[in-house]
C-alpha cells in the first residue's frame, strides 16, 4: 500500500501507511507506541516499524498516564529489535531517575529524549540523564526495521501507568 497523506477535520494532517510502506521521503516523521505497567519491572512498547532506507534522528519517552513504582530505584530506557534487546539504545540504568532521587511516581509529561532540548523540557523531576542512541545502528538499510522501547526498573515493579515511546526518522527513498 502506498503512503497516503490525509487532511481530516478531526485528526488534522496525518499519514496512512502499512508496515511495508516507505514513508514520506525527505521529511522528518515519527512513529510511536505505548506500553502499560503490569506489576512487573518493565514497560514494553508495541512494535514500531521504521521504513527501509531511513535514518533514525531521535528517541523520546513520555509518561502519558501517571506511573507508580513500588519503591525508589534506578529506572532506565532502551530500544531494540525485540522486547529485551538493546541494539539501538543500550540501557543507562538511571536515565530516567536514580534510586537516590527517591522518586516513586512519574507524573504525566515526565520523560526523556536523545534531543537535549526535549530531554531538558521533559525532565520535570530534574532527575534524568539524556538518552544516547547506539552509534552505527541508526540506519535501516534496504528493509523495514521493527523496534521496541522498554523502560526498566531495577529490582522494583511498575504498579500503574502508561509510557509513550516515540522514534523520529527521515526516509531517503
Amino acid at each position: 500500500m502506498p503512503v497516503k497523506i490525509i487532511i481530516d477535520d478531526n485528526k488534522g494532517l496525518y499519514q496512512q501507511y502499512d508496515a511495508s510502506s516507505g514513508g514520506t521521503v525527505g521529511i522528518k516523521q515519527s512513529r510511536s507506541s505505548s506500553g502499560d505497567a503490569a506489576e512487573t519491572d518493565t514497560i514494553t512498547s508495541g512494535a514500531i516499524t521504521i521504513p527501509a532506507n531511513s535514518v533514525i534522528t531521535a528517541y523520546h519517552v513520555v509518561v502519558s498516564s501517571e506511573i507508580t513504582i513500588s519503591a525508589a530505584c534506578d529506572v532506565g530506557v532502551k530500544f531494540g529489535t525485540s522486547g529485551n534487546d538493546d541494539s539501538h539504545m543500550e540501557i543507562d540504568a538511571d536515565s530516567m531517575c536514580a534510586a537516590e532521587d527517591t522518586i516513586t511516581t512519574f507524573d504525566v509529561g515526565f520523560g526523556n529524549s536523545t534531543d537535549t532540548n526535549i530531554s531538558d523540557s521533559l525532565d520535570t523531576h530534574e532527575s534524568n540523564t539524556k538518552l544516547t542512541a547506539l552509534a552505527g545502528s541508526q540506519t535501516t538499510g534496504d528493509t523495514d526495521v521493527v523496534l521496541y522501547g522498554k523502560m526498566v526498573a531495577d529490582s522494583e515493579t511498575f504498579d500503574a501507568g502508561t509510557v509513550q515511546f516515540v522514534i523520529e526518522f527521515i526516509t531517503f527513498s
